[in-house]
């Protein structure tokens, strides 16, 4: 279509060149905007076929630099785009000085925030202040700025509350759910030496400090000697946190059998297999503007146990798709995980749900819709940043506040301390959506999750039988959209209305440590009853069927029948939104 807008997409990562949440999502994007505009992207390092790279300059040392001299390279490429469009603080600079030179409109996608990440400060040096202040200066003087999460969306607005609200808008992650899908194989578990008789719970991401590595390893020590720990974790941001890391293992390795580290980077479907296969994953991570890796196990149809940070509540339905636990508690990670170690029904049941909710809620038709319709707001003119702003910002390097960098001042030190206390209210708290306040109140909760459990104990008590509803229908769950909710979006409102952000919530279950032994307890008579629970629990698991991908795809047939008319159906149902 010749009216289409002409978008260059900006990133430091994109295939074969991704290694983080951010480089997936933009990987992702790119092939569902491909069809609404005239898309063209723009990364940082190797040349590729699929995608203008760019590089550094080879004389500069620094890292931060570096980044710096391909993002000018990038803003001297793009000229005749009619939208700019970056994605992290690599990339942001490039986009905010392409929308100077060539008069465009700039928007830029934050999937964290520097000045909420002080620990990079180890990793950059002084690299850390120049991205600190790239972000901000980029972000300042976008025309949008896109949130990947509501509390992400809190969190740009508190940060640098020089940008107006009415510009900070929510789109969140997709999840390619005909991609990621229960895989019934096992060969790569006997490839990496993992027992498939045994349960095991499984980590994949980057070594940093964001993750919480050693907040699972910490954990781990406490998990049922029956379980397995799998680790899909490579190379350390530092030498020191490798380091710490590494001892962590090698002490677990040493006091209990199944701890499997697998540093190098795996193909996708390997990882899909392994999380398929997996009877929970486990998101330790102390900061999470959303954690696509959730919405990755979801889709594999597993059980997720993550801290309650970020926009991770956002994702993982308390009680429903997995557990949420206070960050950096490493007893409250380890009682969750044996909660669904010593009732893998339950596990089971949140592994099926989660399926259901990533395939109705997380399409990437839909985050593509959402974002073309900014697009086509932005290109008619009606929300601009104002360019004295954005130039004073360029030069000053700050906005309202007098320290330049935040993050490397106590302004930032108090953002990320609040931030750190709002995730650790009610230490050594499980949140499974089932909050108890007394004793009176937990015997009454205990009473409700016995029938529960009951309920479990009817369905399909192995992952092969279990793979086989997931492809052919949709678990039809009390709290799920077909009851009274048309979709993802408007239970998010739901509980924004109810609960403020959506990022703590407001129950939560205090979990005596008498109860967590009482539980173990019946998890090992329940385990005695169906010994070999674990060796069927990947039967008859062959492909996605018809149904299902018919539900992935409905969004996108909706799309592309009328584009334009849904793009301003959706830009006027945006309108006031905030």
């Amino acid at each position: 279509m010749s009216d289409r807008v002409k978008v260059a997409l900006l990133t430091r990562e994109y295939p074969p060149e991704v290694y983080g949440g951010a480089g997936v999502h933009v990987e992702y994007l790119a092939r569902a905007l491909a069809p609404l505009v005239d898309l063209t992207v723009h990364c940082q390092g190797a040349p590729r076929d699929t995608a203008v790279a760019h590089q550094a300059w080879p004389g500069l040392r620094d890292a931060a630099l570096k980044v710096f001299s391909a993002d000018l390279s990038m803003a001297d490429a793009v000229a005749g785009a009619g939208l700019v469009h970056s994605h992290t603080w690599y990339a942001n600079l490039a986009g905010h000085l392409a929308s100077l030179l060539h008069g465009i409109p700039h928007v830029a996608t934050v999937h964290s925030l520097e000045p909420l990440r002080p620990w990079k400060a180890e990793q950059l040096g002084g690299g850390y202040a120049l991205s600190s202040w790239a972000e901000r200066v980029a972000l300042a003087g976008a025309a949008a700025v896109v949130a990947v999460s509501g509390g992400m969306r809190s969190d740009v607005l508190s940060v640098y509350p020089e940008i107006s609200p009415e510009r900070v808008r929510v789109i969140r992650n997709g999840i390619d759910t005909a991609e990621y899908a229960p895989d019934p194989d096992t060969s790569v578990l006997a490839k990496h030496g993992i027992d498939p008789t045994r349960p095991y719970v499984i980590f994949v991401g980057r070594i940093t400090r964001q993750k919480g590595v050693p907040v699972l390893l910490r954990a781990a020590a406490s998990l049922d000697p029956s379980a397995q720990l799998v680790l899909c974790a490579g190379a350390a941001d530092t030498k020191a946190l490798g380091l710490e890391v590494s001892a962590l293992v090698t002490g677990l390795q040493e006091s209990r059998s199944g701890v499997v580290w697998i540093p190098e980077m795996l193909p996708k479907p390997e990882i899909i297999q392994l999380l398929t296969h997996a009877l929970a994953f486990v998101c330790p991570s102390v900061y999470e503007p959303l954690g696509i890796v959730n919405l990755e196990a979801m889709a594999c149809g597993t059980a997720v146990v993550a801290s309650r940070v970020g926009g991770i509540p956002e994702v993982v339905d308390a009680g429903v798709t997995g557990l949420l636990v206070p960050p950096d508690d490493p007893a409250s990670l380890a009682d969750a995980l044996n909660m669904l170690l010593r009732d893998p029904g339950r596990a089971d049941a949140m592994g099926f749900a989660g399926r259901e909710r990533a395939v109705t809620e997380f399409s990437w038709d839909a985050v593509a819709a959402q974002t073309a319709a900014l697009y086509a707001e932005l290109a008619a003119g009606t929300l601009r940043a104002s360019p004295c702003a954005s130039r004073f910002l360029l030069l000053s390097g700050s906005g309202s506040g007098a320290h330049p960098y935040p993050g490397s001042g106590p302004a930032g030190e108090d953002l990320l301390a609040v931030e750190r206390r709002a995730g650790r209210e009610g230490q050594g708290r499980v949140d499974d959506g089932e909050g108890a306040a007394d004793d009176g109140e937990r015997g009454q909760v205990e009473g409700e999750r016995a029938g529960h459990e009951r309920d479990v104990e009817a369905r399909p008590r192995n992952r092969g039988q279990r793979a086989e509803l997931l492809r052919g229908a949709h678990l039809a769950h009390p709290r799920g959209p077909q009851h009274g909710e048309a979709n993802g979006h408007e239970r998010q409102q739901r509980r924004e209305a109810e609960h403020g952000d959506g990022r703590h919530p407001v129950r939560e279950e205090q979990v005596p440590e008498g109860a967590v032994r009482e539980r173990v307890a019946e998890g090992h008579q329940r385990d005695h009853a169906h010994p070999h629970r674990h060796e069927r629990r990947d039967e008859g698991r062959e492909g996605l069927a018809e149904q299902d991908l018919a539900v992935a795809r409905r969004g996108g047939e909706q799309r592309l029948k009328a584009p334009l008319d849904l793009l301003a159906d959706q830009a006027v149902g945006r309108e006031g939104r905030g």
